[in-house]
């Protein structure tokens, strides 16, 4: 997300006091969001690093956002006689 600046200054000091509670709430918003997807992603490495092979956890809030977190394996399977492994 981009911001622009803005050099005119509104000499009406509520105008002025508004923009400035709407630039600074939006960019702790921001942030706050950012705070927020990072934390996600720490809880869905750690479940998925202390899962089985095979689990799958689904879980949801009460707003909507749903998150599918599963732990596979790759395998690796070579054909007799052959030069090509496929990955599953």
């Amino acid at each position: 997300m981009y911001f622009t600046a803005n050099a005119e200054i509104p000499e009406d000091p509520k105008v002025a006091l508004r923009e400035n509670a709407m630039r600074l709430t939006r960019q702790n918003a921001v942030s706050q969001v950012k705070k927020m997807m990072n934390l996600v992603d720490d809880l869905a490495a750690t479940t998925i690093r202390n899962s089985v092979i095979g689990e799958e956890l689904r879980t949801s809030s009460g707003l909507g956002c749903k998150m599918i977190m599963a732990k596979y394996v790759q395998c690796i399977v070579a054909h007799p006689g052959s030069f090509i492994t496929y990955i599953l």
